[in-house]
């Protein structure tokens, strides 16, 4: 076990959890204050005061400081560095909005955020992808809809999404997904002059929901959204144990 000494910096938990279990993966983490007398029996404490100075306060410094601090006391580089939320595209295409050039923009991110030269190019690349799809998007005639499926098995710990344990929570899918109809048929009638680009069903794990209400919440999409323009349609399967050729 490894037990977090966040000092006064607790606003950086999240941070410091996440950079921390992406380096000792399995471990089991607990903030010190919150921890029983037992679990500091043989536990490892990572005291933040230790690693990082007193007057750090740029949380951007702090965990490229934690960063490093770990990559030094085990060997070990994180290909995403340290990057521990999600989309690092958004971070190379305000790059590349900036002005910058492909490999400028990878370079960036590489030293801002230490991430592996690999990794950095890729982002580099995806983001001039996508810019490529987006130039000729116009937001005044176009949308895209994103629905929320707020239920996974189980909630996992890194996670800071919208997540609820499903067999705990089955009892409202149906009532969920009655208003979920309800809003699209809200965004059909509101939205009925523009043209729907893209939909992405996203949670949570969407595929928590059994068959029978997926097949009724696509259903219902596509009765009531003009999908004849859509260019991406995707339903998130982030969970191997929700995936089976039903669903599919």
């Amino acid at each position: 076990m490894i037990l977090l000494d966040l000092g006064q910096q607790k606003d950086w938990e999240y941070d410091v959890r996440a950079i921390v279990s992406s380096f000792y993966q399995g471990e089991e983490i607990m903030l010190a204050d919150q921890a029983a007398d037992t679990a500091c029996e043989g536990s490892r404490i990572l005291r933040i005061a230790d690693l990082i100075p007193a007057d750090c306060r740029d949380k951007n410094e702090m965990k490229r400081r934690f960063y490093l601090s770990l990559a030094a006391e085990t060997g070990k580089e994180l290909p995403w560095g340290m990057l521990t939320g999600i989309r690092p595209t958004k971070l190379t295409s305000n790059y590349l909005a900036s002005g910058l050039t492909e490999a400028q923009a990878a370079a960036k991110l590489q030293a801002d955020y230490l991430v592996s030269p690999r990794k950095a190019a890729l982002a580099a690349q995806i983001s001039v992808r996508e810019a490529a799809v987006l130039k000729d998007v116009d937001p005044e005639s176009t949308y895209s809809l994103y629905i929320g499926i707020p239920f996974c098995p189980t909630t996992c710990l890194y996670c800071s999404f919208t997540s609820y344990p499903f067999k705990k929570y089955e009892k409202l899918a149906d009532t969920y997904l009655d208003c979920v109809e309800k809003e699209i048929g809200w965004t059909a009638e509101r939205f009925k002059k523009k043209t729907c680009l893209s939909i992405y069903i996203g949670g949570g794990t969407p595929t928590t929901l059994d068959p029978a209400r997926l097949r009724r919440l696509i259903t219902h999409l596509k009765e009531r959204i003009d999908c004849s323009k859509v260019r991406e349609f995707t339903v998130e399967c982030g969970r191997p144990d929700t995936i089976d050729a039903e669903r599919l």
